[in-house]
């Protein structure tokens, strides 16, 4: 299946381009992806999948959207 992966913030410089697609096996969560893309576990990381925020043990599906960042916050 085909997945579509855009990066932000601190996890841009883990892949050549900030935003591309990527195939996967069927059941690919979204921390396997988080994973194979050797995104560190120690910087917090938010996910949304087509627009809406999801946990990382969400399931993937054929054709969706992954936007993968670290929020940020002030005050």
């Amino acid at each position: 299946m085909k997945i579509q992966v855009n990066l932000y913030g601190v996890f841009r410089s883990v892949a050549p381009s900030p935003s591309f697609s990527r195939e996967a096996v069927e059941g690919t969560t979204v921390k396997d992806l988080m994973e194979s893309l050797q995104l560190p576990d120690t910087v917090y990381r938010m996910a949304l999948v087509n627009d809406i925020r999801v946990k990382e043990g969400t399931i993937l599906k054929d054709g969706d959207e992954v936007h993968i960042f670290q929020p940020v916050g002030g005050g």
